[in-house]
C-alpha cells in the first residue's frame, strides 16, 4: 500500500467519533463532548416539583406528557414521560388546557452512537455526571428494555429496539437514584389520547420485578 494512502486512511480515523470518544473528547455512545458544561443536579434533595404539580393530591398532579416519535424501522412509537423536578413546562396544546403539557424538549432523531464492539450503551448505564452534560432534568419513562422500571428520558437517546444493548448493572443505577421509581404514591396526570382529550389521573405504585428484555 502507498504510504500516502496510509497516512490518508490514519488522517481519517483520527476524525472519526470512536477515535475520538478514546480520547475522551465525548462521552462514550453520545455526541455530547466530555467537556460540555454540567446542568443542574436533577436528583438534588433539595430540589422540589414546582407548586401546583408536586404530585401530593389529586389536586396538584404531577403534569405527564408524550415523546411522539420513530424507531429506526419506521415504526411509531409514543412514550409517556414522567417530569423531573428540572423538567421544563410547556403548555402549547390545541384545547389551552392549564393543566396540559406539551413535549418541552428539541424533537431529536436517535442521537445514540454505536460503541466499538457494535452494541450501544442502555440510557441507564451511564452516570450522574454523564447525565448532567447531557442536560438530563429528570424526567423518566419506561421502556422494554427494562420492563417497569422507570429510566432517564434524554430527547434522542432513549431506546430503540433495532439496538442491541450491551450490559450493566441496573442496581447501581437503582441505589444512585438514576433508575427506578422514586414517586411511590404520588399523583400524575397523563395526557389525553382520546378524542376527547381528556387526560386520566393516576396513583404511582411501587414497580414490579420483571425480568429484562434485551433489545
Amino acid at each position: 500500500m502507498h504510504i500516502h494512502h496510509i497516512i490518508q486512511q490514519r488522517s481519517h480515523w483520527k476524525k472519526t467519533h470512536k477515535y475520538l470518544c478514546k480520547q475522551d473528547e465525548y462521552i462514550p455512545g453520545t455526541k455530547i463532548k466530555t467537556s460540555a458544561e454540567p446542568a443542574p443536579n436533577p436528583l438534588d434533595p433539595a430540589l422540589h416539583h414546582p407548586k401546583g404539580r408536586r404530585g401530593l393530591t389529586t389536586r396538584d398532579p404531577l403534569q405527564a406528557f408524550m415523546c411522539l416519535k420513530y424507531e429506526k424501522s419506521g415504526k411509531h412509537k409514543a412514550r409517556l414521560i414522567k417530569p423531573g423536578k428540572l423538567t421544563p413546562y410547556v403548555n402549547r396544546t390545541r384545547n389551552k388546557d392549564p393543566g396540559a403539557t406539551e413535549f418541552p424538549y428539541e424533537r431529536l432523531d436517535n442521537q445514540q452512537v454505536m460503541l466499538e464492539g457494535g452494541k450501544y450503551r442502555h440510557i441507564a448505564s451511564y452516570s450522574l455526571e454523564e447525565l448532567r452534560k447531557m442536560e438530563w432534568d429528570g424526567a423518566t419513562y419506561q421502556g422494554m428494555t427494562y420492563q417497569g422500571t422507570w429510566v432517564p428520558f434524554v430527547s434522542g437517546y432513549d431506546s430503540d429496539p433495532d439496538h442491541e444493548y450491551e450490559d450493566f448493572d441496573m442496581d447501581v443505577a437503582r441505589r444512585e437514584g438514576i433508575a427506578g421509581q422514586d414517586d411511590v404514591g404520588k399523583y400524575m396526570m397523563t395526557p389525553g389520547l382520546s378524542g376527547d382529550g381528556q387526560g386520566s389521573l393516576v396513583k404511582l405504585k411501587a414497580p414490579v420485578s420483571r425480568t429484562n428484555i434485551r433489545s
